[in-house]
């Protein structure tokens, strides 16, 4: 794809539904040269979750489902923010109730703005854009409640514990890595034309990839 210590792979819809713009198939491409470098006790699993998750919807259609504000793609430095009514409660009960920034705040630097929950914030959580090699990722309700935003039915209680990182990293700094011990996804959104089908599963258009 890119060669070792590039992005970790690709991930996104590929067919969607007319009447939801949910998917019915999609698309997981992962970097041969980078899959070594990957646990495969603690790393393997997380990683595939992470792009199956874009594969729902995670960090892709936010923007037309009216749930992305302040996005840093048209603002440089933006506090980006997932809108959705059910994350915001998780991440309330997670440990954000106290955060003043926007909720609930989203990656707002390259590489890849706006597909992952932001580092600063979410450290060790499955959809943020770091993962770290010696431990396992969390997926946490605010996850699982941001795709209940997006119209699926969820399961909180399949959540692993977790809680939010507070005090914020002042908007924009990167995350430094840490002796090999991160992995950063970079950006992971697989950018291909998607066909939009309705409920007889003729394509009536594409969407050009973004």
């Amino acid at each position: 794809m890119d060669g070792p210590h590039g992005t970790l792979g690709y991930a996104g819809p590929c067919i969607v539904r007319s009447s939801n713009s949910l998917p019915i198939v999609g698309r997981v491409v992962p970097d041969s040269e980078d899959m070594d470098r990957i646990p495969a006790t603690t790393g393997l699993l997380d990683v595939v979750i992470h792009e199956m998750a874009h594969i729902l919807g995670f960090g892709i259609p936010w923007d037309d489902f009216g749930l992305l504000a302040d996005p840093a793609s048209v603002t440089p430095g933006a506090d980006t923010h997932f809108t959705g009514a059910g994350a915001i409660a998780a991440f309330n009960a997670a440990g954000g109730a106290s955060y003043t920034g926007a909720k609930v705040p989203v990656q707002n630097e390259e590489p890849g703005p706006e597909s992952h929950w932001r580092e600063s914030i979410f450290r060790g959580e499955t959809m943020s854009p770091v993962e770290y090699t010696d431990r396992g990722e969390s997926l946490s309700a605010i996850t699982i409640r941001s795709l209940a935003d997006l119209g699926y039915t969820v399961d909180t209680v399949l959540a692993d514990p977790y809680g939010v990182s507070l005090p914020d990293l002042p908007p924009g700094r990167p995350v430094q890595a840490e002796a090999g011990r991160i992995l950063h996804f970079g950006d992971d959104i697989l950018r291909v034309p998607i066909r939009v089908v309705d409920d007889e599963g003729r394509v009536i258009r594409v969407i050009p990839p973004r």
